[in-house]
């Protein structure tokens, strides 16, 4: 019995290494996908060893705007950036394989925009 136990946990243990986190949002009028705090993360478990998952963030300007996509896949065939349609054109994609990998970039602007004060108040006290 304690054989099985410890096999089971093994198990347990060893797939769950497989498993990524990916943020999932499709943008609509009223959720741009931008905000991390209210975007639901799921984790994305292999179907087979031989594709393990990645998440995907794509964005697509339409005829009606953009419409952002942050999801987890299964099946990464290499073309999980081309447009679903002629339609629409792919203005930012990325495909990737560790935990929330599918975020904007943060951005230091204001921490930049900061310094560059401060830079140019201490030049100008010169």
């Amino acid at each position: 019995m304690t054989k099985l136990l410890c096999v089971l946990i093994l198990f347990i243990v060893v797939r769950s290494g497989y498993t990524i986190k990916c943020y999932n949002c499709i943008s609509n009028a009223t959720n741009d996908c931008t905000d991390y705090s209210k975007i639901p993360v799921i984790e994305c478990v292999p179907l087979r060893d031989k594709f393990p998952p990645v998440c995907i963030r794509r964005v697509l300007q339409g005829p009606s705007g953009a419409n952002t996509t942050l999801l987890c896949t299964n099946t990464h065939t290499g073309n999980e950036c081309d447009p679903p349609s002629v339609r629409y054109n792919v203005t930012d994609c990325k495909v990737c394989q560790n935990d929330l990998c599918n975020s904007y970039p943060r951005t230091l602007s204001s921490f930049i925009l900061v310094a560059m004060l401060g830079f140019s108040a201490m030049l100008s006290s010169i």
